[in-house]
C-alpha cells in the first residue's frame, strides 16, 4: 500500500510541507539576493576604485615627467593610502623607493619596496622587480646575507630567473666571493630569455676571466 492512500492526502502533506519550511526558503531566497546584490556591488566599487587610482596614477605620471618631486610625491602617496589594493599603488610605490635611491635615502627605498612585497594584492611581476631592487638595496647597505636570503626566498618566474641570478653574482662579487659569482653569472647567462642579450653580464664574466660565446 502507498505511503499516502488518496490524492487529497498527497495534496495536504506537500501544504504541510511547504507551510513547515515556509520560512527556511525565504531566508534562503533572501540570503541568495542579498549575496547576489553585495558581489555585484563589490565589483562596482573595485571598478570605481580602479578608474580613480588610474586617473592618480596619470597625474602621477604627468608631475614625473614635469619633474615635479612634490606633486609626484603627493600623488604617489596618495595612491598608496587610498587605492592599496591596486596595482597603481604597486606602481607609485616602486617609482617613491627610485627616487629615494636617487636622493641616497636606502632606508626609504627599503620601506617602499618591503611594502610592496608585503602586499597579497601585488602582480608577480611587481613583486619580483620589487624584491630584486631591495635584494640591491640591502647589498648597497652591505647586508649581503639578508640580500642572498631574500633573493632564494622564493623561486622566480622563469622570466626573472636570470635577472635573480645577476644580482647574486654581484652580491658575491661585492663579498669577494669570485667563484660564486662566476657560478651565479653564469646561470644567469644560460636562463636568459631566448633570443635575449645582455652585453652588461657578458663583461662581468669576460671581467672574472670566463670565456663566453655569442655564438
Amino acid at each position: 500500500m502507498d505511503v499516502y492512500q488518496t490524492e487529497s492526502q498527497q495534496v495536504e502533506a506537500i501544504k504541510s510541507f511547504f507551510i513547515r519550511y515556509a520560512r527556511l526558503f525565504v531566508f534562503g531566497f533572501v540570503l541568495f539576493i542579498a549575496v547576489l546584490g553585495g558581489s555585484r556591488y563589490w565589483q562596482h566599487h573595485a571598478n570605481v576604485n580602479e578608474t580613480k587610482a588610474s586617473d592618480v596614477y596619470q597625474e602621477l605620471l604627468v608631475a614625473e615627467m614635469d619633474q615635479n618631486s612634490d606633486v609626484m610625491q603627493i600623488k604617489a602617496n596618495d595612491l598608496i593610502k587610498q587605492y592599496s589594493k591596486t596595482p597603481y599603488a604597486q606602481f607609485a610605490a616602486l617609482m617613491l623607493a627610485r627616487d629615494a635611491v636617487s636622493k641616497q635615502d636606502f632606508n626609504l627605498a627599503e620601506e617602499h619596496l618591503r611594502w610592496i612585497i608585503s602586499q597579497s594584492s601585488s602582480k608577480k611581476a611587481t613583486l619580483h622587480i620589487a624584491t630584486e631592487r631591495l635584494a640591491r638595496i640591502l647589498m648597497q647597505k652591505g647586508e649581503y646575507d639578508a640580500a642572498l636570503k631574500l633573493l632564494d626566498a622564493k623561486a622566480p618566474d622563469k622570466s626573472y630567473i636570470s635577472l635573480y641570478e645577476q644580482t647574486k653574482g654581484d652580491i658575491y662579487f661585492a663579498q669577494g666571493d669570485v667563484a660564486n659569482a662566476k657560478i651565479a653569472y653564469l646561470k644567469a647567462l644560460q636562463d636568459l630569455p631566448e633570443g635575449a642579450q645582455n652585453p652588461v653580464l657578458q663583461l662581468k664574466l669576460v671581467d672574472l676571466g670566463v670565456g663566453v660565446d655569442n655564438g
